[in-house]
């Protein structure tokens, strides 16, 4: 009989600066979690259970298959292959798996502000960053047919930017911008963010 997979998750998820799309590294699961059908590749349906998520049941999942994941770090994308990742549509959250990085050679270093990925030769292939007690990873998901970049003529407000991204919060607007994750996202510095 096959042992049943097991995630926790700190009750921190709410937080307004973790959205439901962001990946969060987490120690205490024992695989790779994701919510939409459409990350996948060489998808494979079986329905199973992951215990440990919501008090009372398990959450439940569809199917299985690989998920591609790109890291930016110094201005340079890194990618990879996430292998046998859950697809549970209701998880609160997308989960990358510690334990499965580890177990596949690669490494983990926590800080008291964030956590650095290292592959087999010392390279750092992705970070993320320290929110509460949860690590919200900059990665996104690899989609097939290429990746969407949003271009502009003109500097906007960060107010402007909330509405046309469909009113993403402040702080990954910010990480777009200072990170360089997209082209053409320029921020008007003269305007105060609002509240939305």
């Amino acid at each position: 009989m096959e042992e049943p997979d097991f995630a926790f998750t700190a009750n921190e998820t709410a937080l307004v600066s973790i959205s439901a799309s962001d990946w969060l590294a987490d120690s205490a699961t024992m695989t790779h979690i994701a919510k939409n059908r459409s990350d996948f590749t060489e998808y494979m349906e079986m329905a199973s259970e992951i215990e440990g998520i919501t008090p009372g049941a398990a959450l439940q999942t569809k199917g299985n298959s690989s998920v591609g994941l790109d890291f930016k770090v110094n201005h340079k994308i890194y990618s990879i292959m996430l292998i046998d990742v859950k697809h549970a549509p209701q998880a609160p959250n997308i989960i990358l798996s510690i334990g499965r990085l580890v177990e596949h050679g690669h490494l983990a270093i926590f800080t008291g502000m964030g956590v650095k990925f290292k592959n087999k030769t010392g390279t750092v292939f992705g970070m993320g960053q320290k929110v509460m007690q949860m690590y919200q990873i900059r990665a996104w998901t690899k989609k097939m047919g290429g990746v969407v970049l949003i271009a502009a003529t003109k500097a906007r407000s960060i107010a402007k930017w909330h509405q046309i991204l469909g009113h993403i919060n402040v702080w990954s607007i910010k990480t777009l911008h200072q990170n360089h994750l997209v082209n053409g996202l320029k921020i008007d510095d003269s305007t105060q963010p609002t509240n939305a």
